[in-house]
């Protein structure tokens, strides 16, 4: 069977990926990880960057010995692939994308990190704090979304 990586987006961990993973296992080899930061795993010191997604896809990649894997990224998990793909051509087979978005601009960049405003979720989609809370741990999830505010110029290398 082929294998496959499934990479989440900005503020998702591989858990999002546990229907598809089941979906896919009966054709694929299905893989995950959660970015750095992301999933309840510790924020790194340095921001997060696309360059630092792609380096950890890059050696996701290596240590598990995937040859040729087809990749599914979700929004910055797309973009994060895509990257990876230029830094290392020939590492995968397929890319493929959903919601990723690659028209960035300072205006568009300015309207995505209005909506990583902690106290506005907690505000006015207390559902969607309680889901963050949850997906990356409760003492965590507000410092994720910033650490996204900072870096959310996908100018990210």
């Amino acid at each position: 069977m082929k294998d496959i990586l499934l990479l989440h987006g900005a503020l998702g961990a591989k858990e999002q990926f546990s229907d598809l993973n089941h979906r896919l296992s009966e054709h694929y080899n299905v893989f995950t990880f959660s970015f750095n930061g992301h999933g309840g795993r510790d924020l790194p010191d340095e921001p997060f960057s696309i360059d630092m997604f792609a380096d950890e896809i890059i050696t996701f990649v290596k240590a598990n010995d995937l040859k040729q894997a087809d990749i599914f990224g979700y929004s910055m998990g797309g973009y994060a692939a895509l990257y990876a793909a230029y830094k290392q051509p020939g590492l995968f087979g397929k890319i493929f994308t959903l919601a990723t978005k690659f028209d960035w601009s300072p205006e568009i960049a300015a309207r995505e990190i209005k909506m990583l405003d902690t106290g506005k979720i907690k505000q006015k989609v207390p559902k969607f704090a309680e889901e963050l809370a949850s997906r990356h741990g409760p003492d965590k999830w507000e410092n994720v979304l910033k650490k996204n505010r900072r870096n959310d110029d996908r100018t990210w290398k």
